[in-house]
């Protein structure tokens, strides 16, 4: 289950559920003042939140409670059986898709963007045509 959605103040919405993870960072292109910086591979909700103020182009984060756990996912069949609780897939500075495993963080994510008026689409098995979650 998951959400897709077009917004650039992703941290508006997303800011409360930062802090509840480690964050591994799978892939990503960011710059800060014209220079592609390479963030650290694994983040705190703090660092994680700095980053995100940066110009990110795409940003492929997986977020765990415990870093231990952390392992390879490819597909959503592998993001199920694993430790990983949130995928958050950033790409062309604003499209954003959320996977979740937790229906409470999909509820306050929803009321979020409707409190920001933004648009978004539900994904499903039926809907998503995405086979892989990453870039």
């Amino acid at each position: 289950m998951g959400l897709e959605f077009e917004y650039n103040k992703f941290l508006d919405i997303i800011d409360n559920q930062l802090e509840n993870y480690i964050w591994v960072i799978k892939e990503a292109e960011v710059y800060e003042k014209d220079k592609q910086c390479y963030p650290n591979r694994v983040l705190t909700g703090t660092k994680l939140r700095s980053l995100l103020k940066q110009n990110v182009i795409f940003l492929n984060l997986q977020g765990y409670k415990d870093i231990r756990k952390a392992s390879q996912i490819e597909t959503y069949d592998d993001f199920k059986k694993s430790e990983c609780m949130i995928i958050i897939l950033i790409s062309d500075c604003i499209d954003i898709e959320i996977y979740f495993k937790n229906s409470l963080q999909k509820e306050l994510l929803v009321k979020n963007l409707n409190k920001y008026s933004v648009e978004f689409e539900i994904k499903s098995k039926e809907n998503d045509c995405r086979k892989f979650l990453h870039f």
